[in-house]
Order: C-alpha cells, then sequence, then structure tokens
C-alpha cells in the first residue's frame, strides 16, 4: 500500500455529495452492515482497507503539518424513546473523492447522537493508526467529543472512570476503547461550526450512512 502526504489548503476539498457515493460504497467493505448490532471499529477498518489496497492514498494536512480529517455521526429520530424508530450513522471525511471517506450505517442496540459522534472520531483514528499517521487534526461539530478529548478524557482514566460526582462515564464501553487508540496518534480534536464546507461532507455522509 502507497502512502503519499501532500501539502494542500482544506478548502480545496470542498465537493459535492454526488461525487462520494460511489468511492464510500465501494471502499467500505461492509455492505451488511444491516445485519450487525455492534460497530467493531477495528475490523471495519481492517476490511476496508483491505478492499483498497493498492491506492496511492493523499491526505492534506494543515499548517502544522497535521492530517486533516473531519467526522461526524447522527441518529434520526434522536429524540424518540423508542429506539428500533431510530436510524444512526458515521461519517468521516478525508477529502474530496478520497477512497476513505466513509457513509457507514450504525445498527447497535442503544442508538444515540453522541454514540454515533464517539464512534466517528474513533473510526478516523484507528484508520491514522493502521497507515502510520503520527499527527491527527480531528475537526467536530461536536462538543460533547471535543470537550472529553480535549479535558474529561484523562481525569476519568484517572478517577477510575468516574465523574467529578461519583458517576460512571456515559457511553463508557465506546471511551475506553477509543482511549487505548488515542495513545498510539497524536490527535489534537478542534470544533467547527456546522457551516464549515468539509464538515458539511462529513454531515452528509453521517446521513447518508444512517439510512442504509
Amino acid at each position: 500500500m502507497l502512502l503519499r502526504i501532500l501539502s494542500v489548503p482544506t478548502n480545496i476539498y470542498v465537493h459535492c455529495l454526488k461525487h462520494i457515493r460511489h468511492h464510500q460504497t465501494v471502499a467500505s467493505g461492509f455492505t451488511n452492515a444491516q445485519h450487525f448490532e455492534e460497530f467493531k471499529v477495528h475490523q471495519h477498518v481492517k476490511d476496508t482497507l483491505s478492499a483498497v489496497d493498492g491506492h496511492d492514498f493523499e491526505f492534506t494536512r494543515d499548517n502544522l503539518n497535521r492530517v486533516v480529517v473531519y467526522t461526524d455521526g447522527c441518529c434520526l429520530n434522536n429524540n424518540l424513546v423508542v429506539d428500533p424508530r431510530r436510524q444512526a450513522g458515521i461519517g468521516v471525511f478525508w477529502g474530496k473523492k478520497h477512497p476513505l471517506n466513509m457513509a457507514i450505517p450504525i445498527k447497535e442496540k442503544h442508538l444515540t447522537s453522541n454514540r454515533s459522534e464517539i464512534l466517528a472520531a474513533h473510526t478516523a483514528v484507528v484508520f491514522a493508526k493502521q497507515l502510520n499517521l503520527q499527527t491527527l487534526c480531528l475537526h467536530s461539530d461536536s462538543l460533547y467529543v471535543i470537550n472529553s478529548c480535549n479535558e474529561w478524557l484523562l481525569k476519568w482514566k484517572t478517577n477510575t472512570w468516574l465523574t467529578k460526582k461519583g458517576v460512571k462515564v456515559k457511553n463508557l464501553d465506546l471511551w475506553k476503547s477509543f482511549a487505548v487508540d488515542l495513545r498510539a496518534v497524536f490527535t489534537t480534536f478542534q470544533k467547527v461550526d456546522e457551516t464549515d464546507e468539509c464538515l458539511k461532507c462529513a454531515h452528509d455522509l453521517a446521513n447518508l450512512g444512517a439510512r442504509k
């Protein structure tokens, strides 16, 4: 697998969803996701990279030489009490027509927007880990993910995964797994507005995944 890193301004990667439908469908390698209740991040990344082996990957870097990625997670009908009517998906956007752009359905037993946001960010970090990308700048509009990773995660681990009020951390199963992979990639989490064009691409991918 060839890996080539380019230093290109992020705004070059603004694109329309119609240009990435084919790429993310072929690259996902996960067409039967609707038959699974638990989304296994590592297995999905492994299957995806196997499906696109031989691609000459190109990534954009910011002015601090960090690989740039945008992630989003969604849960349609998130406010409904009845879980079966919810539909969740995650989007990972690396750039225009990138073979690793992902629109993935999430079919867990308990679906929420926050769980989808965690899984989207985790998926991007695992891709970076498997591709030996040393630094990553992950953009998201989720304050829950941004604040958790930048401020709370280390405190939770030190406090045996309890909040400062002594309550068990929500979505603990996802955070524990995510924390392990974060040790392998130096990741900066950056809040972006939902009007950001690249974030919109990740958002479109997440919604596409939810409707699969």
